[in-house]
């Protein structure tokens, strides 16, 4: 045990020499320097540069100012990430369904940027209904629920803006309501970073 604990404490004694030496002769020859690594980007920095680009993507599409498109972008990436869907479908949904107007309200009592009804969704969703960023997650949470129930991202606009029963009726509405939710979609991907 004891000749055990010697070897040990040699191979240790060895190892902490050779690493000094190799220090100094890194550290005495300049060509051989080592520089500072470079550390990842914090997770701040990069979820900082994907708002940022993607609220220059919505501002291209939907010509809404910078500020308006930032705000939007943080509050729409943030709930797409947490509900697993498109953050550029969200967008254009917000965007159909209010174009961007944080206290819009409908005729039906839909409230938000998404236009969700609180009667209906509020024992559903968390938070509160008028703040923008609760009103987009819950309004992210529905439509994933419905992507999820139909398997179908039309089949889930329709529900979305005119109930799951819609689906049965075959309402004129809620086609034009998905094309123009595809529209907005597709020149937000066609926006360039």
């Amino acid at each position: 045990m004891l000749h055990l604990q010697l070897a040990v404490q040699a191979s240790g004694l060895f190892l902490a020499l050779v690493m000094s030496a190799w220090i100094s002769l890194v550290a005495a020859n300049p060509a051989t320097r080592v520089h500072a690594l470079e550390l990842p980007e914090s997770a701040e920095v990069v979820w900082e540069e994907r708002v940022r680009l993607f609220g220059e993507r919505i501002e291209v599409a939907f010509g809404v100012d910078a500020g308006t498109a930032r705000r939007y972008a943080e509050w729409t990436l943030d709930a797409a990430a947490r509900h697993r869907i498109q953050p550029e479908l969200l967008a254009s949904l917000v965007y159909v369904e209010s174009t961007f107007d944080v206290d819009a309200l409908s005729s039906r009592g839909a409230i938000g940027p998404a236009q969700v009804m609180p009667g209906v969704w509020s024992s559903v969703c968390r938070g509160d209904l008028r703040d923008p960023a609760d009103n987009i997650d819950c309004g992210a949470r529905i439509l994933a629920a419905y992507v999820d129930d139909c398997g179908a991202v039309s089949c889930a606009l329709v529900s979305y803006n005119a109930g799951p029963s819609a689906l049965a009726r075959g309402s004129r509405s809620a086609d034009r309501y998905v094309a123009r939710v595809d529209h907005h979609l597709d020149r937000l991907e066609r926006a360039v970073d």
